[in-house]
């Protein structure tokens, strides 16, 4: 997030995510290629399609417009602190929706993120070197 902030002072949240998606586009281009082509494109339903529209806008053009939003109006470690804790909402949302179960995968992984969102939001400490 530090490493953004000068990025969304400068350009426009349409133009980073423009830049960030051909980015991750030309990245994932290689991984994915041999899953893409084995879709039948042409096979899919109406709500199919709208269903990969709605993930690809609304879960993550949309999110991510958002969170260059909330860079231009929050410090860094705050935004860091919400985009870190989504998964953990996320999880604990679809447990009390029945959708999922604990186990301690997801319990290890909660620790780790509260773990990160602990150092990454903990000020340093300010040694003194006496002479």
């Amino acid at each position: 997030m530090i490493l953004v902030k000068p990025l969304v002072a400068k350009y426009k949240a349409i133009t980073l995510l423009k830049f960030f998606f051909l980015i991750a586009f030309c990245i994932n281009l290689p991984i994915g290629y041999s899953e893409v082509i084995q879709v039948e494109w042409a096979q899919l339903t109406f709500s199919e399609v709208g269903q990969i529209i709605f993930v690809v806008v609304a879960t993550t053009f949309l999110t991510y417009l958002f969170n260059i939003f909330a860079l231009k109006q929050l410090s860094p470690s705050t935004v860091g602190v919400f985009i870190y804790l989504q998964p953990v909402v996320a999880t604990i949302f679809a447990i009390l929706a029945g959708a999922d179960t604990l186990n301690a995968i997801r319990i290890g992984a909660a620790c780790l993120i509260f773990m990160g969102v602990f150092l990454s939001t903990r000020k340093p400490r300010k040694t003194s070197f006496s002479t």
